[in-house]
């Protein structure tokens, strides 16, 4: 199975990367790590994140705000959204 990130979903990543390294050093990429870890995991067992609507399941990080939005089918991944977990919760909803 392969992923593949909307260009919103890879813009909100590479901006969330950008905040935390402006934090601090090395921070930014602390977050690629997890997401790295979670998208593994979802690779390896697709289905473990629960439902958000009918289609878009949610995977939530731990150490940061964030989850991942997304869907599958044909052994591909597909990330809608890289979501902040306190903002604007529902804007991403015209992308599916």
């Amino acid at each position: 199975m392969d992923y593949i990130f909307s260009p919103e979903a890879g813009e909100e990543l590479t901006s969330a990367f950008n905040y935390y390294e402006d934090i601090v050093a090395g921070l930014g990429y602390d977050l690629l790590d997890e997401v790295d870890s979670v998208l593994k995991r979802l690779l390896e067992f697709p289905a473990s994140a629960p439902f958000l609507t009918e289609r878009i399941r949610k995977a939530v990080l731990h150490n940061f705000p964030f989850s991942i939005l997304y869907s599958f089918s044909d052994d591909t991944l597909r990330i809608t959204a890289f979501m902040h977990q306190k903002r604007k919760p529902n804007y991403w909803k015209d992308r599916i």
